[in-house]
C-alpha cells in the first residue's frame, strides 16, 4: 500500500480493509499520489480518526484530487496544517477518553 504505514499489531482488523478500499479509490482516480511526507493541496479534504475501539486507531487523510477522485495517507501525530492545504478542511474523531 503505498499510502499507509505497516498497520500495529493492536489495531481493529478492519483497518486493514478499509485501507484496502481507500487503496482501490485512489489507484481508480489514476491521479499521482503525493510522496509520504509531502504537503497535500487540495480544494475539500478530510481529517479522520477511526478511533471506535481501544485498539491503536489510525488517522487518515481523505481529500478530492483534481480529477474529481480520490486520495488519501494515513497520518502521524503531525500537526494537520503540516500535511494538508485545503481550501475545505473537515476534522471527524469521536468524543471518546484516549483518542
Amino acid at each position: 500500500m503505498s499510502a499507509c504505514q505497516s498497520p500495529t499489531p493492536s489495531e481493529d482488523q478492519s483497518v486493514a480493509l478499509v485501507e484496502r478500499i481507500l487503496e482501490e479509490a485512489a489507484f481508480r482516480s489514476g491521479v499521482e499520489q503525493p510522496p509520504p511526507g509531502e504537503r497535500v493541496t487540495a480544494t475539500h479534504a478530510i481529517w479522520l480518526c477511526a478511533c471506535e475501539t481501544m485498539d491503536d486507531s489510525p488517522v487518515w487523510l481523505i481529500y478530492a484530487t483534481g480529477d474529481g477522485g480520490i486520495g488519501w495517507r494515513r497520518l502521524g501525530e503531525s500537526d494537520l496544517s503540516a500535511v494538508v492545504d485545503a481550501t475545505h478542511l473537515t476534522a471527524v474523531t469521536p468524543i471518546q477518553p484516549g483518542c
